[in-house]
């Protein structure tokens, strides 16, 4: 009798078990969300897809922040030093073009 109230009010406050889940992680991705989807109505975590918007948002956060991102970000701003300290009176046609294109 008691231990199954008590598991029905466990997994009324992780309805991730009663969905057959491991884990809250699972269960949010698993709904094509993420943590932060997550809200509290009446006691129970439920999980609110998330719109468009919010997910390019989110792309470009994760783009923006990511270290392959910083590193080419870097790579041209190094590219573009390099090409502007290049540059000198009296460069060939064919090189202002190049560099023009560049």
């Amino acid at each position: 009798g008691a231990g199954a109230g008590v598991a029905a009010g466990t997994e009324a406050m992780q309805p991730w078990i009663a969905e057959g889940y491991s884990n809250v992680q699972h269960w949010v991705r698993a709904k094509g969300a993420d943590i932060e989807d997550i809200t509290i109505v009446h006691g129970v975590p439920v999980v609110t897809v998330p719109s468009v918007a919010t997910n390019c948002q989110r792309a470009c956060r994760h783009l923006a922040v990511s270290a392959r991102f910083s590193t080419l970000t870097m790579v041209i701003i190094v590219a573009n030093t390099v090409l502007m300290a290049s540059e000198f009176y009296g460069m060939p046609v064919g090189m202002v073009q190049a560099y023009e294109i560049i």
